[in-house]
């Protein structure tokens, strides 16, 4: 359960979780054939700053302008009905604060603030590859090159938030004047209306404070708007990494049915990477037993990596798809994925324990059931040697070589227990003799 918090965290948390969820399950029938363009900063950055950033419209947008806009009607309404004068005065300077604090806003900040998102990226894009390939820039003698490409990239962001820090100041400053003037206006033109022209402590504290009052919640406003320009550039770069239509060689996850377990069946299978002028598999057909392991060879290029990415559900193709009396094609992509499973030559490995990275696979499973799948691996000595199941393997597996980040990723793929499991040269980094 979420503890009590202020009005609105509660459900605009709940909405963060699914909106990230929804990107990454828009990511997903991208993830092998559509993102190899995609720097890894920039889709670190949408996971991470802009999606939060869409968190920020009912939060910092729509709540502010709507306290705002309500506290200014009401109290321009009881001043109205107390001294007209004054309220016009106050109305008079709300418009042109608002509009001087968004146009100031805008001109001075807005393009700094719509490149906030996209510097962020570069930095995180510039951080990502320094330490997932630190080991090969060392050995190129690259690595002074990329520290250069990190502080290039942290000026540049320090630059573009120092210019929007200053954008909004101004902006703030705006609405401060407009409340001086609002308070000295509202005093100016109500006081001769008053007997002897004296100002009584009462109406001083309605025709004067109430303006500095209102003004004091409507200072929002200016953040209210940097907010909306920061969201809607989040969105933009969303959209941006996230395209509209997948390309037709890519399948989506829609779909419906459930998959019956049986034989798997292909006849007649074509499919091709997006970009190909060529299908990478064409006219393949594949029987497979409950029960039968089944070794597919061939040079690179000849189709193996497509072949797994048909089975599981990322590539569209030509041909019949079927395991048992369930037709393949048409239940949805995640239906498919939980029957048929990958285990690919580079696994992702979380920045965890072992244990954590196994369980992963089947969050029920006791430490006795870890170590069995670990044996079945040839991992079992080497995961005792390094304390057990509590040892880190780093991020993406920084801490462990290539063969064991495979091995561990091929323990968590039998732990899970597909009825049909696609390796897709998993033991390529592991030594023959292990």
């Amino acid at each position: 359960m979420l503890h009590r918090g202020p009005a609105g965290v509660p459900d605009s948390l709940g909405r963060l979780a699914d909106l990230r969820a929804a990107v990454v399950r828009r990511l997903t029938p991208l993830a092998p054939a559509g993102l190899g363009s995609t720097d890894r900063g920039s889709v670190l950055a949408a996971l991470v700053d802009d999606v939060e950033n869409l968190q920020n419209l009912p939060l910092r947008v729509v709540q502010p302008l709507l306290t705002g806009g309500i506290v200014a009607l009401v109290s321009i309404g009881v001043l109205a009905a107390i001294a007209p004068s004054a309220a016009l005065a106050l109305a008079v300077c709300l418009v042109l604060a608002v509009a001087g604090a968004v146009v100031l806003g805008g001109i001075a900040g807005g393009r700094a603030e719509r490149a906030l998102s996209r510097d962020r990226a570069e930095l995180a894009g510039a951080l990502v590859d320094e330490l997932t390939a630190l080991d090969v820039l060392q050995a190129y003698g690259a690595e002074a090159v990329a520290r250069g490409r990190i502080r290039a990239a942290d000026d540049a962001l320090r630059r573009t938030a120092t210019r929007a820090a200053v954008a909004q100041a101004l902006s703030s400053a705006v609405v401060s004047l407009a409340a001086g003037a609002a308070s000295i206006w509202a005093l100016a033109v109500a006081a001769p209306g008053q007997p002897g022209g004296a100002v009584d402590a009462p109406w001083f504290a309605v025709a004067v404070l109430l303006p500095m009052a209102v003004f004091d919640v409507f200072s929002a406003v200016p953040q209210a708007a940097s907010a909306w320009r920061g969201v809607r550039a989040g969105a933009e770069r969303i959209h941006a990494l996230l395209p509209s239509v997948l390309p037709a060689e890519v399948r989506g996850d829609e779909g419906e049915g459930r998959i019956a377990e049986g034989a798997l069946r292909l006849r007649g299978a074509t499919a091709s990477w997006p970009g190909a002028r060529t299908p990478a598999l064409r006219d393949l057909d594949l029987d497979v037993a409950p029960g039968e392991r089944i070794l597919v060879t061939g040079s690179s290029g000849a189709g193996k990596s497509t072949l797994a990415a048909v089975l599981v559900g990322f590539l569209r193709f030509g041909g019949t798809y079927r395991i048992g009396d369930s037709d393949a094609a048409l239940v949805a992509g995640p239906e498919l994925r939980r029957h048929v499973g990958l285990c690919e030559q580079d696994p992702m490995l979380f920045d965890e324990d072992i244990r954590q990275n196994l369980l992963f696979a089947r969050e029920t499973a006791s430490d006795a059931e870890l170590f069995e799948v670990l044996e079945r691996v040839g991992l079992g000595p080497w995961v005792r040697e390094r304390g057990g199941l509590d040892a880190r393997v780093g991020e993406r597996g920084a801490l462990v070589s290539g063969g064991q980040a495979q091995r561990i990723a091929l323990a968590r793929a039998i732990l899970h227990g597909f009825p049909v499991l696609v390796l897709d040269e998993p033991t390529a980094g592991v030594d023959p003799d292990a």
